[in-house]
């Protein structure tokens, strides 16, 4: 099979996107990019990385989190065997657009995790070689309208890794297998077809195959089986009722029994860790493990997303119980239905293993809580048929906590006992995957993602830009190695009646915003302190789409906020030059909140009950602080205050302007500067009935500068 890569200087390719379903929730995801190839070929967009920037931090952080997959395998005597499964666009890189330049990451993205891989010590199977070789007769290895393998590709994988492991199973029980013709059939739905609008879908008429079942010939004990010592795991080219039958490929080339564990939607890690987490497993772990791994998943994007939390949950389900823990008591809390697990104290490298045997529940959940006040919850999919649940659960403690407690609760109305709990410690190599994060700036809208920073509650970045929270919690996660002063960066819009916002730090309510106006983009930007070990920073919007109210009722992702920025800085000193808040904007050394946005570029409103200035010098010095400001309200007083200290207090008895000069001595670090209301819009009283802010005074100069420059 030939394949030819174009190379010239300029790209020509089309991005086709579905249609929006609601302005207000939906503009269309890059997830959902497609490449128009030639003789009605198409490709997706996700393949050739075209809506992001492909970092080699990215891939570096899947060949990693392999090897480290790899390696805690072989300790279980495990066999793991990588089938790494070849782009479609790398497969038939002569039906791409006529002039398409294919980017030399792309190109380079396979061999070089083929050898990487190889080197880290993981045995992995080069389909890309295999779907180069194969025979013309076999046919086109891929569908044309989706992403996918077709049987005829799943056929040759599956005998290609199956010669790949004979040896390693050969002394396994035999079971025949035989292959049988399915009559042809239509796809009913091609996932690159269904993104293009109804019109063009004409110029696409569906597609026909054929598709192969095996049917067992070696006939079932009398006492049953045992559970299948090969067990194959990945996405949906590997999922039986996706409807491409890898698994009866395997069976039939290796005759052997196959255990499908592989799910749709899930990528490639979320498989294998719920696989690990399935008690029958521990029971009985497989002799070897197939990963089929999509090279398009090697980029950190969408079902791939890879980070240190991700990591220490895999190792940790993995490995399970440990020989050399440290036994746990579990004492049963009646009155409110949980297990408490006191501790003293938790490290980064420690997880809790317990075995959980319920009446049956619909979903367990862990308290992890800390002596400072602070907690976080793990949720652990069970479901009612499901008696023993296995808890293999990291308990790192967040950054300046110590974890004093932890707390499991299986479920309302379930009867449960628990068993085996102990503390264990993860090795060497799990550690080392896991790298402290380098604080420059970063912004989830922006730069999307990042292989140290593990993002939950937060939906795939759109195309206008944007990126919604989901349900109740969006959080960032992140490993640092000592204590950092950083600015927090938001920017969003909400669309729900009567919202709110809160925002954590490491167990600590650090911001309360309430209410957050409907229809208008707020901005903010808040100073946080980090700390040295594993941060938590979340945001936890009071409703959501499906929460109280439907905003989008035919949307049924649970949409909060839509997100432009979110994002971390690290704090950089003041430049001590004049800075005039008003006519100029925020210095990027500054956070600023409790201000409006400049008005007319000559005048802001400060928002009560506070707003603050809050900045880094490198050195001990005095600013002096001008205003003009405004308030039309009567009986007004603002408070100045730096670091705490009050330093002077203005007061109105009618509405009015005033001038006003401050000295303020400040410190080395951080300092912030605090303006105090004691009325605003809407307390006690409205001035303006019709805006919603709580508008306090209207600043027409907010002048900072060196005290010597009068």
């Amino acid at each position: 099979m030939k394949k030819r890569f174009v190379v010239q200087s300029k790209s020509v390719f089309a991005l086709l996107l579905l249609s929006a379903l609601s302005s207000a929730a939906h503009a269309q995801r890059f997830w959902d990019a497609v490449q128009v190839g030639q003789n009605g070929w198409l490709f997706s967009g996700a393949e050739q990385g075209l809506w992001m920037d492909e970092k080699p931090a990215d891939i570096q952080a899947a060949l990693d989190t392999i090897v480290m997959v790899d390696r805690l395998l072989k300790k279980q005597n495990t066999q793991l065997v990588l089938a790494l499964l070849p782009a479609k666009s790398r497969v038939y890189a002569d039906q791409l657009p006529v002039g398409f330049a294919v980017p030399e990451t792309v190109k380079n993205r396979y061999p070089n995790a083929l050898e990487a891989l190889r080197k880290g010590g993981v045995k992995v199977v080069d389909l890309d070689a295999v779907f180069e070789k194969a025979s013309p007769e076999v046919g086109p290895l891929f569908q044309k309208l989706d992403h996918h393998w077709n049987p005829n590709g799943a056929k040759v994988a599956g005998q290609a890794v199956a010669e790949a492991i004979k040896s390693e199973v050969q002394d396994l029980p035999e079971v025949k297998y035989t292959l049988r013709e399915l009559p042809e059939a239509t796809y009913q739905t091609s996932s690159l077809k269904r993104v293009l609008s109804a019109d063009l879908q004409k110029n696409y008429p569906a597609e026909t195959f054929r598709s192969f079942a095996a049917d067992r010939i070696t006939e079932s004990s009398l006492l049953g089986d045992d559970q299948p010592q090969i067990t194959l795991v990945g996405s949906s080219f590997s999922d039986h009722t996706s409807g491409w039958p890898f698994d009866d490929a395997l069976k039939f080339h290796l005759s052997r029994d196959v255990l499908d564990a592989a799910k749709q939607g899930q990528g490639p890690y979320t498989p294998v860790l719920n696989y690990f987490r399935e008690a029958s497993t521990r029971e009985a772990p497989p002799r070897v493990l197939i990963w089929e791994f999509w090279e398009a998943f090697l980029i950190n994007k969408g079902q791939a997303r890879n980070n240190a939390l991700l990591r220490l949950d895999l190792a940790s389900n993995i490995l399970g119980k440990c020989g050399n823990g440290t036994g746990l008591t579990a004492t049963l809390s009646t009155d409110q239905g949980h297990f408490v697990l006191p501790v003293d104290g938790t490290r980064l490298n420690q997880y809790l293993h317990a075995q959980l045997n319920t009446s049956g529940s619909n979903g367990v959940r862990l308290e992890i809580r800390s002596a400072q006040g602070g907690q976080r919850s793990v949720a652990i999919p069970a479901n009612p048929s499901q008696k023993t649940v296995m808890l293999d659960v990291p308990v790192y403690p967040m950054a300046g906590q110590q974890v004093s407690e932890i707390r499991i609760y299986p479920g309302a109305g379930t009867q449960a006992t628990v068993q085996d709990t102990q503390l264990c410690t993860l090795p060497e190599e799990v550690m080392q995957t896991l790298k402290p994060v380098d604080l420059k700036s970063w912004d989830a809208i922006k730069n999307d993602s990042h292989p140290e920073i593990a993002v939950s509650g937060l939906d795939d970045l759109e195309k206008s830009g944007n990126r919604w929270g989901l349900g109740s919690d969006t959080t960032l996660s992140f490993l640092l190695d000592q204590p950092a002063e950083a600015t927090l960066n938001l920017s969003f819009l909400n669309k729900i009646t009567d919202q709110g916002l809160t925002i954590e730090l490491n167990g600590q309510v650090v911001k309360q915003v309430n209410p957050v106006l409907k229809d208008q983009l707020m901005q903010m930007s808040l100073s946080v302190s980090l700390g040295a070990g594993m941060n938590v920073l979340r945001l936890l919007p009071l409703d959501h789409n499906h929460g109280k109210t439907a905003f989008v009722p035919s949307e049924p992702r649970q949409l909060s906020l839509s997100f432009t920025r979110l994002g971390l800085a690290p704090v950089t000193p003041l430049d001590l030059k004049e800075t005039n808040l008003i006519q100029t904007p925020t210095p990027t050394t500054m956070v600023i909140s409790g201000w409006s946005t400049i008005e007319a570029g000559t005048r802001r409103w400060a928002l009560g009950p506070e707003s603050t200035l809050t900045f880094s010098l490198n050195q001990a010095a005095d600013l002096t602080l001008d205003a003009t400001m405004y308030t039309p309200i009567s009986d007004q007083s603002i408070g100045i205050a730096v670091n705490g200290e009050l330093l002077d207090t203005v007061q109105w008895t009618t509405a009015g302007q005033k001038n006003v000069r401050v000295k303020l001595p400040l410190r080395q670090g951080k300092n912030v500067v605090t303006f105090q209301y004691s009325r605003w819009n809407g307390n006690p009283t409205s001035f303006a009935a019709a805006d919603s802010r709580p508008m306090a005074v209207l600043f027409s100069a907010v002048v900072l500068r060196d005290g010597g420059n009068q």
